[in-house]
């Protein structure tokens, strides 16, 4: 296999020099009271994010969430935060044969971190890909949830644009009493 940026052999998608060569560049917004960490500009890695759309994207993304993810528990463990949070993917049903938002949130979970799978859906399926802020904001994801009330979460999710998904999915999940300590998003588009 060749690297897909430089073409060096490679036994990954991306090879060790050009995912080293991708900077990181830690952002943190705050939504609904929680703090949204996000890890690279959307424009460093717009082509590698869409990848998501492909079935290659079940290989580059962990490659992506794994290095965001070694900063992440850093910055964790500097902060003191040694509890067990348990990941909920955004929405990670099976699209293209496979969750692209599932094998972030493994890439991601590292140390402390545990992944969870299935338990905040949408009902509506709706894309907000590309899409405006009214109509993201005039079509609402509809969360349900199906997970253990009883644990300690953070939220995942791809790409923080407008950051109404990562708002409603909070909202919820305040609604039912659920802990959602921070949010994750690998990229920002908002640079």
């Amino acid at each position: 296999m060749r690297c897909l940026t430089c073409l060096r052999l490679s036994f990954k998608p991306l090879c060790q020099y050009c995912l080293n060569d991708l900077p990181l560049s830690l952002k943190v917004r705050v939504l609904e009271g929680v703090s949204v960490y996000s890890f690279y500009a959307y424009s460093e890695i717009e082509e590698l994010i869409k990848s998501k759309y492909a079935l290659i994207g079940s290989r580059i993304l962990p490659l992506l969430s794994q290095k965001a993810g070694a900063e992440f528990v850093k910055i964790l463990q500097e902060k003191g935060l040694n509890i067990p949070l348990y990941g909920i993917a955004i929405d990670d049903k099976i699209k293209s044969f496979y969750s692209h938002s599932a094998a972030l949130l493994k890439g991601f979970c590292q140390g402390h971190l545990k992944a969870t799978y299935g338990n905040l859906r949408a009902t509506n399926a709706v894309s907000y890909a590309g899409k405006s802020l009214d109509f993201r904001t005039n079509n609402p994801r509809n969360f349900t949830f199906k997970g253990d009330k009883n644990l300690d979460y953070f939220l995942l999710d791809d790409i923080i644009t407008t950051g109404t998904t990562l708002k409603e999915a909070l909202k919820y999940l305040k609604s039912l009493n659920i802990k959602a300590h921070f949010a994750i998003a690998l990229c920002s588009a908002d640079e």
